[in-house]
């Protein structure tokens, strides 16, 4: 019996300018919670300066999440490490991945977002952001490709020419 290659999922996020943020929609399925379980669809900002992701009070509340562990948290606005609240949640992607158990960290984000998708969910596949023509566009897929792109590969070439 073949192996078979798990299906690629993938979207992409198109700005008309240079963007300092990417954000996407997300849903967010309770699951550290009481029955029964609520569903919320939260706008999130993609960070790879954010280890891993996190959501604010106000969304743990509205879905009556309770904390299963605490983690030391150091942020752009605390220098010194403060204990946190973890929770666990679904995170349902605009690809339409569903991320089971997924472990997120409970503080404030700022930034007109209830999430930061960190590195922990970033890792999971591949990830890129182009600024051609001075506009933005990200994409997410998953599972990662099997050859990465080769920038320098494709530099020299179009230096070549």
């Amino acid at each position: 019996m073949s192996e078979r290659t798990p299906k690629s999922l993938a979207f992409e996020v198109n700005y008309n300018n240079i963007a300092h943020e990417l954000k996407t929609q997300v849903i967010l399925f309770a699951v550290s919670a009481p029955a029964p379980n609520k569903t919320v669809a939260i706008n999130a900002i993609w960070d790879t300066g954010a280890t891993h992701s996190v959501i604010t009070p106000e969304i743990a509340k509205f879905l009556r999440l309770f904390a299963i562990d605490t983690v030391p948290i150091i942020g752009v606005n605390n220098e010194k490490p403060e204990s946190k609240p973890v929770s666990i949640v679904h995170v349902g992607l605009p690809n339409n991945v569903l991320l089971q158990t997924r472990r997120v960290s409970v503080t404030n984000i700022g930034g007109g977002a209830d999430m930061l998708i960190g590195m922990d969910i970033i890792t999971l596949g591949d990830f890129l952001i182009s600024n051609t023509g001075k506009k933005t566009s990200f994409s997410f897929v998953m599972p990662p490709f099997p050859d990465k792109p080769d920038w320098i590969e494709l530099a020299n070439k179009i230096n070549q020419e």
